[in-house]
């Protein structure tokens, strides 16, 4: 079985770069960093494309696709942290939602033991406040294809909150979904990112996906 790394080229993984940035498009299935599987990881492959040493500015799951953001330079990464002033977008695959755009708000709780977050109705000791809102772009057969903002970065947070209201997306077996994707994929991909103090605006469709993206793609749904 071929390895990530012989299947996608630099021009696939790299979205954008310049002085202080390199904006990667991750594969879903490969770790944003080195984790216990031992697994090359989208920012360790990174490194060693740039030659030097990088900076991790924000993650995403194993299981989903998209945009990444690394620094070259210390201090660059910590002005993004610092004035949080990183935003994106995602799009998702659910069953079909209602209504058709709304916000949710809850309470979620990361559970270090199973690696799963736990959501709340009502405010409780050890869960902090999650707010995201969506829209309802296309209509399919058996799902909706929907755009996500998050107005807090929790762990799991679009996961855990989609499928608080029985919306658990495509291939997210873990919280909830009836059935797991070929690839172990979950139909979540970071598709914008907004980096305010550079004025870098960018876009990315996901990479290796299953032929209803590539549908999405060619309809310009996406």
């Amino acid at each position: 079985m071929k390895k990530w790394t012989d299947i996608y080229t630099s021009s696939d993984l790299i979205v954008h770069e310049d002085s202080q940035f390199i904006v990667l498009n991750k594969p879903a299935g490969v770790g944003s960093q080195d984790d216990q599987t031992g697994d090359t990881s989208i920012f360790s492959w990174a490194e060693k494309y740039a030659k030097q040493k990088l900076h991790l500015v924000n993650r995403i799951d194993r299981p989903v696709s998209g945009l990444i953001l690394c620094t070259k330079t210390k201090k660059a990464g910590q002005l993004i942290l610092d004035s949080k002033s990183i935003k994106k977008e995602y799009v998702a695959l659910v069953p079909p939602i209602e209504p058709a755009s709304a916000t949710l708000s809850h309470f979620i709780k990361k559970d270090g033991k199973t690696k799963k977050a736990y959501i709340s109705d009502v405010e409780k000791a050890g869960y902090k406040a999650c707010t995201l809102s969506y829209d309802t772009r296309h209509i399919l057969d058996n799902y909706h294809v929907i755009n996500i903002n998050t107005e807090t970065g929790r762990f799991h947070q679009i996961r855990a909150q989609l499928a608080h209201v029985g919306n658990a997306i495509k291939g997210d077996v873990k919280y909830g979904a009836r059935r797991s994707n070929k690839d172990r994929s979950v139909d979540l991909h970071a598709y914008i990112m907004d980096v305010v103090p550079a004025q870098l605006k960018l876009t990315a469709q996901p990479l290796g996906r299953e032929p209803v993206w590539k549908f999405l793609q060619s309809e310009n749904i996406i």
